[in-house]
């Protein structure tokens, strides 16, 4: 895979002192409010990239890694997952990816034990990440301590910034010789027309990265929409499942997949 070549390339060009040329910075905070119908506390990982580099989405594209988080968690503490804002498209070294430029808010939701009360325990964890530019990628890695402050306002427009999954939605996906076909059946009374929307796929490696699918109306079928892309040059067999996102520039973005409850 090309991300295995880009990281192949990255490796040799690490110095001992790499960690202090890293091209960004993270932070992770809380107001500590929980959540009481969910029992979570709402978290937010945030990241400062250098001016000219970039990181990247749950699907990197053709190369590059997302950033990811290994909590350190007190007994009977959980997290999950680090979730990921609407990402814009770049091309690095005519390599196309996802991914993020300046300032890029992550949430992330703590679980607490169902009988804590009174104060945050220390709650601690380390974030890895690769930035690239035009010529060449660094990896970063920082580690946090979450803190408590007023952040009610930032969390909420973070999490309420993130792309809302499509409300009863069944997609489905195929492999038709060397192209993937995707299938959208929504309900009556759709909250989208998901033909104005482009398709990012959230799934790596299935779908290939240049290529911009836009769901069609299927005329035969009520509420149903397709759309086709050629598949990914490293996909080795037929897929059984896909995640996507619906963006549609400023406007809410959505996601759907054929795997129930994500």
């Amino acid at each position: 895979m090309k991300i295995l070549l880009c990281l192949a390339t990255l490796m040799i060009s690490i110095t001992p002192s790499f960690a202090e040329e890293q091209k960004a910075s993270a932070t992770w905070i809380t107001d500590g409010a929980i959540n009481k119908e969910r029992n979570t506390i709402q978290t937010i990982v945030q990241m400062d990239i250098d001016d000219t580099w970039h990181t990247y989405w749950v699907n990197p594209g053709e190369s590059g890694l997302a950033p990811s988080l290994e909590a350190k968690l007190p007994d009977g503490w959980k997290i999950g997952e680090l979730r990921f804002p609407v990402p814009k498209s770049f091309s690095t070294g005519g390599l196309l990816g996802f991914g993020y430029e300046g300032k890029v808010n992550m949430p992330i939701d703590l679980i607490p034990p169902t009988d804590f009360q009174g104060d945050l325990p220390p709650i601690h964890g380390t974030l890895s990440w690769l930035t690239c530019n035009d010529d060449s990628c660094v990896p970063g890695k920082e580690e946090l301590t979450l803190s408590k402050g007023s952040h009610a306002e930032i969390i909420k427009t973070s999490y309420d910034s993130l792309p809302k999954p499509l409300k009863n939605a069944k997609l489905s996906v195929a492999q038709i010789d060397d192209n993937i076909l995707i299938t959208l059946e929504l309900p009556d009374k759709p909250e989208i027309n998901p033909s104005e929307f482009e398709i990012l796929p959230a799934t790596p490696d299935i779908i290939a990265p240049s290529a911009k699918p836009v769901f069609a109306k299927d005329p035969n079928k009520q509420n149903t929409w397709s759309a086709t892309a050629p598949k990914n040059e490293y996909l080795s067999e037929p897929p059984t499942e896909l995640s996507i996102l619906l963006k549609n520039g400023s406007k809410p973005s959505f996601t759907a997949s054929t795997a129930p409850g994500k």
